[in-house]
């Protein structure tokens, strides 16, 4: 359910676009990109070594999993995001080191085009 839920709520240029986009400009196509996501607050963050990087700073499915002492069940949510990234059909892919569901300060969302 949450792979399908990113399929239909994620939004991201092409590889093309988004290279021919200056930094301010990519900054705020990924402010507005993550802003539908109800689940989390999330700001762009400057990574060389990504094509596309945001922070989740909070996540109230990690949060709520916490809060009823299953903090067990939060990387569970994450899964999701690995499920729909992995996915050959989809454009980029996931690279995320760090996770609040792991007790991180941040999930470090790092996305990179795949090759076609």
């Amino acid at each position: 359910g949450g792979a399908r839920f990113l399929r239909f709520s994620l939004r991201l240029p092409s590889a093309s676009t988004w290279a021919a986009l200056e930094r301010p400009a990519r900054r705020a196509l990924v402010e507005r990109s993550t802003r539908p996501f109800f689940n989390m607050q999330a700001v762009a963050a400057d990574d060389p070594s990504a094509q596309v990087a945001f922070d989740v700073q909070a996540c109230w499915f990690a949060r709520l999993t916490h809060d009823l002492g299953r903090s067990d069940l939060s990387p569970l949510f994450c899964a999701a995001d690995s499920v729909f990234f992995d996915d050959p059909g989809v454009a980029v892919g996931l690279r995320r080191d760090e996770t609040l569901a792991s007790g991180a300060p941040r999930c470090s969302f790092r996305l990179a085009f795949k090759a076609v």
